[in-house]
């Protein structure tokens, strides 16, 4: 999962939303290097991708875009899910998406300190271009895959990529339908197993 779905599965608690977010920036034991709320958050960061890249509707969803990205066609997947939670955002948030979007920003900015040096980056440019928003639309999308492309160390047509969600719209949306629920869950059931209350 990408960056809207990280947070949305933060609920309400800073450190679990600064954790969350930090997830792909902390590398090894983060306990050795964190207070033990925002390391267990780094945990739940991690745990969400394992839950999400080993779920047979995500896979499906990785099988259609491998043929044009390659061993970039988990990341699309990502983005994808991530456009696929703000157009269908009203079924899961009582927030409107830009309100929501505008509490993460406020929670990162206010905490900016306690954030790695490319996380600080990252929020950056996330708030400057509103991405949280823009997932919505597939242009945000293809724009944010077209930065992404840019990035990346290896040739892969990500901003191509964003055809491909066209094209197969439904395919993608009824593997995000089926999978995020179960994704719900199994965030719920860390959250209890490791006696955070949101």
């Amino acid at each position: 999962m990408n960056f809207l779905a990280h947070f949305y599965l933060s609920g309400n608690q800073e450190n679990i939303i600064l954790g969350n977010f930090m997830g792909d920036f902390v590398k090894g034991n983060p306990f050795k290097k964190y207070p033990a709320p925002l390391a267990t958050a780094i945990q739940l960061h991690r745990q969400i991708d394992i839950f999400t890249d080993s779920h047979p509707k995500v896979k499906e969803s990785i099988a259609l875009i491998r043929p044009l990205c390659g061993r970039y066609a988990g990341v699309a997947s990502d983005m994808f899910y991530d456009h696929l939670l703000a157009k269908n955002w009203e079924r899961y948030h009582t927030l409107s998406l830009p309100k929501f979007s505008a509490n993460m920003y406020s929670v990162l900015q206010s905490n900016v300190g306690l954030l790695p040096e490319r996380a600080q980056q990252t929020l950056f440019y996330m708030v400057k271009h509103n991405w949280l928003v823009n997932y919505a639309k597939i242009e945000g999308m293809r724009t944010a895959l077209s930065n992404l492309e840019k990035r990346i160390r290896y040739n892969a047509p990500l901003e191509k990529s964003a055809d491909l969600l066209e094209s197969q719209y439904l395919s993608f949306e009824n593997h995000f339908l089926s999978f995020f629920p179960e994704l719900q869950l199994f965030v719920k059931d860390f959250l209890v197993e490791h006696k955070i209350e949101d």
